[in-house]
């Protein structure tokens, strides 16, 4: 490797930012083959700076955070944004494209919790989807609307954390353009604290972005089975040739041996077995429109997203001071004053 090799992947990185940032604000269409066609060369610029990065071996193990160069700092982006670009894919496999993000995501945060960016224990967050389902069997209606109000404090939490990282990064990000216009160099005070703050701002989105992934992927199964049934009923299905390698920044030899996180859960029943097991008996329908559970699995985000657009909205009455909505959330504060929890539920009469 050249001596300059380390400023030639810090200047691609920065254009795969622009990219990123570009693709965010711009008004074509996610399914637009142009924009496909950004998303497809910055994965390949990201994937490609992965390897140079193994072979440079910039990450190592017992590495601490103060220890790691700010120019190198930025690298730890890369499993984020490698996730963010495969959820721009537009591809008919869509659990395998949600399969893929999920790796990266995953992989982002090991990386931070290796430096102690983040505490989250991530072995209890792959299995929450799993524990969460089978405890809604035996949840109360009353445990069910709890659970509900902790994961939309949850969000709205981390809604206005992302709302004033997002301040602090522009902030940061004005002084470093006007110390470049005058220097060469920057003060790199400023410009770790900048990379640090686009880290946790990252955190924050992965942590959404995974929420949503653990949604939409047990439908997003279900609906790829039922079109899988539908069109080869009567014929054999042919073996997948296609590959499933997320392309992982390693931080020793051993770990350049492995790709992939890996799943130990194997299933005692396919997704496929599962959805003919009922359709044959009579309790999965996949031509009549009252059936929820197919129009989910066709739009598996839509509560999700008008539950999030509902939250954003409200937000925003309250920064601006709304009158009508600050009456609101009076009222209905002085309502709870006054009415004890679980008042007006006969259900259990006593």
């Amino acid at each position: 490797m050249s001596d300059d090799q380390p400023e030639n992947l810090s200047s691609s990185f920065d254009k795969i930012l622009d990219i990123q940032q570009q693709l965010k604000n711009c008004n074509i269409s996610s399914n637009e083959p142009e924009f496909q066609e950004k998303v497809k060369d910055a994965i390949g610029e990201l994937e490609q700076l992965t390897k140079n990065i193994n072979s440079l071996e910039l990450f190592s193990l017992n590495e601490s955070i103060e220890e790691l160069s700010t120019n190198n700092l930025k690298f730890l982006l890369i499993p984020a944004l490698l996730a963010d670009f495969t959820m721009k894919i537009h591809q008919s496999d869509r659990v395998k494209v949600l399969e893929k993000a999920e790796v990266y995501y995953y992989d982002f945060l090991s990386r931070l919790k290796s430096y102690q960016l983040c505490s989250i224990d991530l072995e209890m967050k792959k299995d929450n989807h799993n524990l969460e389902t089978n405890a809604n069997k035996n949840r109360t209606e009353i445990d069910s609307l709890i659970q509900s109000a902790n994961d939309r404090k949850s969000k709205i939490d981390r809604y206005m954390k992302t709302k004033t990282l997002e301040k602090e990064i522009e902030k940061l990000k004005v002084m470093l353009k006007g110390q470049q216009k005058k220097t060469l160099n920057v003060d790199d005070e400023i410009e770790r604290d900048f990379y640090l703050k686009l880290i946790d701002l990252w955190k924050e989105k992965t942590l959404d972005e995974l929420d949503s992934i653990q949604q939409e992927l047990p439908m997003a199964r279900m609906h790829a089975a039922m079109g899988k049934l539908s069109s080869t009923q009567d014929r054999p299905s042919k073996p997948s040739k296609s590959t499933f390698n997320p392309m992982i920044i390693t931080k020793n030899d051993l770990q350049k041996q492995v790709y992939g996180a890996g799943y130990p859960s194997i299933p005692t029943v396919s997704i496929e077995e599962f959805v003919k097991q009922k359709m044959d008996e009579g309790s999965l329908q996949t031509n009549s429109k009252s059936n929820s559970l197919y129009d989910w699995a066709m739009n598996p985000l839509k509560k999700n997203q008008e539950e999030e657009e509902e939250i954003v909205r409200k937000e925003k009455l309250i920064e601006k001071d709304d009158p009508e909505e600050l009456d609101r959330l009076r009222k209905q504060d002085e309502w709870k004053d006054e009415h004890k929890y679980g008042e007006g539920n006969r259900y259990n009469m006593g």
